[in-house]
């Protein structure tokens, strides 16, 4: 749940802050896919 609302702050915040949030986000995309070949 606090992971949700920094993500929620995060898509509220600067360009800066999206920009890190897409890092984050193609950070857990390839650690889920390596979860999915599991």
């Amino acid at each position: 749940m606090r992971f949700m609302k920094n993500v929620f702050n995060l898509k509220r915040g600067t360009h800066a802050q999206a920009k890190h949030l897409t890092v984050i986000h193609l950070a857990l995309t390839k650690f889920n896919e390596r979860n999915i070949k599991f």
